[in-house]
């Protein structure tokens, strides 16, 4: 509805907002009302508990010439996520959707974080493990050492060395200088750089990381522990600290850095540069820790693992806890390929930008087998931070993984591309999926979203698509997400119009319990939403206890829809916290464009079914609307189908429904509700055919409140015009078939039965009721037809809430 998703605030939100809630208030001064207020109703039919009239023989094959009403066919339903595999070691659990079934990278004890020195807890293992090999007992050097090449020894303090096993340098500098194209392997003991450890061609081998330890004496943010210059440089068995870089690659390829620990480096724990040659490097058995950061906070500040110019570097097994900035960032055509990763937790204490995974300037990373858990608070209009982020070309793959918490967004791209494949997502932050402009993309397939810890109300929401940017899901269920379902946002009106369409496709998706955000921002907890021309294609498609709208089109958005089930959507509170707001299965309104085929609505409150404001187009074949509730607190307005233009939007063309095949079942108010304006030049336009209107009784909160027109079949009202070809209306409680005299209406080919009136029409003019009727039988109603004088109030105060 216009204006319904408020301006969220936030580096990542910078689609329209608005304040007033464009939900439908209320149906208030609903259909018509008899002149002198009084009419016959269900308990004066004689029926003792107040409802409709019996079926009194008007069943299937009653219909006069033998005339067959097709029932509409039931949608499909959506395949869950298919997330298994799980990956080794990993244990596959039950989520909190039915039938969905994630993977947990930690056993049922949880994840370890207080293991020994030169232990860590890695996903798909059952605790805490040595890095690397652990320490020999019965020597000082590791146990592992290669045989093929030469070996030069340092055990720390010695002095008169020459660098064998018996005689082993003191001080690892001079081992270095004598090691070219062999191993530097280093003693149990602590070690002191006053300058960077160039590695070139060779390898440095400690004893293991909980006893072998590099320290950077020099305590400068710019200093290097170890610098990677050449082709088979190695740094293994140690643990590196000081306050600058642990280890920076420069040139080389068949790099290695295996079983290390890099703890509290000054702002980068690992940094692999190839701007001045080829850098390509392997990482394995590696934790890095508690990063800091650089006296200025620059962009790369606080990064565990930092990739650029072309670099490639492939990480398995590794550990990287509270980086400030990035866990893993990738940039200018780096490549990066995690696997067996865990981001435990990335600083809270700053309020610059964080991320845990992130990809800039054409850059790629591929994670898998990983777990990804952030623990961020809100951190101010201008901080950006994502679990996920793939910017400027930059393209990030994530398969057989879990993501928990996220900042800003769980997963985000601003023209880069991010696809999530067998993989869950917990306790979300604000957006689980965010592509924010043209040339951004995401692709879900087989994801799990469970939970929501909102942090800044306005911006909340599960996938929010915008500005030209694409999305697809497949095999998605979310399940507790505070805002919107699935949002796309085309270009508002006043934005560039060069700009491509918002795209969004979406088969087999599953979305339950979407609970309204605080009503000052106007977000509800809608299903799928698509305004400002984007256009978004939906198959198999399952929506449970959504706040507010299940499905909107809107503002010109245009949607497409098979096999869509909608079940037990809640109003939303008002912004002055009293009222009730929307409870709509379905929308479209303001130029908005709805096509649906094979699609379920159940127990909706107000209305199931919504057309509203000139302009909007309604399409839907084999639609079956069940059990509209009214609003809980006031206990009013259950309207099955509603076509409504108020009058109090711009003129935007006619407002028109075609109904194939439709059932409207036990309606608490009305079953079909088709008003217009009292304004000739705007037409109200509902066709319909094989149209079923099934058991409609009396608002729930008679007798207390005056409807007088509520428990009708079909209302049609205020110049607005019906055809209806093959149907049957029958257990109405109060009118079958009601309309007005400047109304236009045919139905040809079908029964009306078992209401307390067949036909009530307004007798203020001449019209012959005769001429609305082709071959119709009434039959078992208490009168077949009434003429009265029909007043018509108003119509409904304005749709948007304004």
């Amino acid at each position: 509805m216009r204006g319904w998703m408020a301006r969220a605030t936030g580096p990542f939100v910078t689609g329209p907002r608005r304040a007033a809630s464009a939900m439908v208030v209320a149906l208030v001064a609903v259909v018509t009302s008899c002149g002198d207020g009084d009419h016959a109703t269900a308990d004066d039919a004689g029926r003792a508990d107040g409802g409709a009239a019996p079926d009194g023989g008007l069943g299937e094959g009653a219909l006069d010439a033998g005339v067959r009403v097709e029932p509409p066919l039931p949608p499909m339903p959506p395949a869950l996520p298919a997330i298994a595999p799980c990956p080794d070691g990993w244990t596959e659990v039950d989520s909190s959707i039915e039938g969905a079934r994630v993977c947990d990278p930690w056993p049922a004890t949880g994840r370890e974080d207080t293991c020994a020195l030169g232990d860590a807890h890695f996903p798909g293992e059952s605790g805490c493990a040595p890095v690397g090999a652990p320490c020999a007992s019965d020597d000082d050097w590791a146990h592992d050492l290669p045989t093929d090449r030469r070996v030069v020894y340092v055990r720390a303090g010695a002095t008169g060395g020459d660098g064998t096993r018996t005689r082993p340098y003191g001080t690892l500098a001079r081992g270095l200088q004598s090691a070219r194209g062999s191993v530097v392997a280093l003693a149990k003991g602590t070690y002191e750089l006053t300058d960077p450890a160039t590695v070139d061609g060779h390898a440095v081998w400690g004893a293991c990381p909980a006893e072998t330890v590099v320290v950077s004496a020099r305590a400068a943010y710019d200093m290097t522990a170890f610098l990677l210059a050449g082709d088979g440089a190695e740094v293994r068995g140690l643990t590196i600290r000081g306050p600058g870089l642990g280890i920076v690659a420069l040139a080389g390829i068949d790099l290695v850095v295996e079983s290390v620990v890099i703890d509290s480096p000054g702002f980068a724990g690992i940094w692999a540069r190839g701007d001045q040659a080829d850098v390509a490097m392997s990482i394995r058995s590696v934790v890095v820790r508690d990063v800091g950061t650089l006296p200025d906070a620059e962009s790369s500040d606080g990064t565990c693992l930092f990739a650029s110019f072309g670099a490639q570097v492939t990480v398995e097994r590794a550990r990287f806890d509270r980086c400030v900035g990035y866990a893993v960032f990738a940039g200018s055509d780096a490549v990066v390929d995690l696997s067996r990763g865990a981001v435990t937790r990335v600083a809270e204490d700053v309020d610059a930008s964080a991320f845990a995974i992130a990809a800039s300037h054409d850059a790629t990373v591929h994670v898998r087998d990983s777990s990804i858990e952030m623990e961020l608070p809100s951190r101010g209009d201008e901080a950006v931070h994502a679990a996920i982020f793939a910017e400027l070309g930059a393209s990030i793959d994530v398969r057989t993984s879990r993501v928990q918490g996220g900042g800003s967004a769980a997963i985000a791209s601003a023209a880069g591309r991010v696809g999530l494949a067998r993989t869950s997502l917990r306790g979300l932050a604000n957006e689980a999926f965010v592509a924010l402009h043209e040339g951004s993309e995401i692709a879900i397939a087989d994801v799990v979203a469970e939970g929501g810890v909102l942090d800044a109300p306005s911006n909340a929401g599960g996938v929010r698509v915008q500005r030209g940017a694409t999305a697809t899901l497949a095999r998605v269920a979310m399940r507790d997400v505070e805002g919107f379902g699935v949002l796309a946002l085309g270009v508002e009106p006043d934005g560039d119009p060069d700009l491509p369409h918002t795209t969004v496709t979406i088969e087999d998706l599953v979305l339950r319990d979407l609970t309204s955000v605080d009503p000052a921002f106007g977000t509800y907890g809608a299903g799928v939403t698509s305004a400002y021309a984007s256009r978004v294609a939906m198959r198999r498609v399952d929506i449970e206890r959504a706040t507010g709208i299940g499905v909107s089109a809107e503002l010109g958005g245009a949607m497409e829809i098979e096999d869509l089930a909608v079940r037990d959507t809640r109003p939303a509170v008002a912004q002055d916290g009293v009222g009730e707001l929307g409870g709509f299965g379905l929308s479209v309104q303001s130029a908005g464009s709805l096509t649906v085929r094979r699609v379920r609505v159940e127990r909706s409150s107000s209305a199931a079914v919504v057309a509203v404001e000139s302009g909007a187009t309604l399409i839907a074949e084999d639609l079956d609307v069940s059990e509209t509730l009214g609003f809980p607190a006031s206990r009013r307005f259950g309207v099955g189908v509603l076509v409504l233009d108020d009058g109090t939007s711009p003129r935007a063309g006619p407002l028109r429904a075609t109904l194939r095949r439709t059932r409207i079942a036990s309606s608490r108010e009305v079953g079909l509700f088709v008003q217009g304006r009292e304004l000739p030049d705007v037409e109200v336009a509902v066709e319909a055919s094989d149209l079923e209107v099934i058991g409609t009784d009396v608002a729930a909160c008679r007798p207390e409140c005056d409807e007088p027109a509520s428990g009708t079949a079909v209302v049609v009202n205020v110049g607005a015009s019906l055809e209806v070809e093959r149907f049957r209306i029958t257990r109405a409680a109060y009118a079958g078939v009601l309309f007005d005299a400047v109304s236009r209406l045919r139905l040809a080919h079908g029964a009306i039965g078992s209401a307390t009136i067949g036909l009530l029409y307004d007798g203020s003019s001449a019209l012959d009721p005769a001429t609305v009727l082709e071959d119709v039988v009434l039959r078992d109603n208490v009168e077949d037809v009434v003429s009265r004088d029909v007043v018509v109030p108003d119509p409904p105060g304005s749709i948007d809430g304004d």
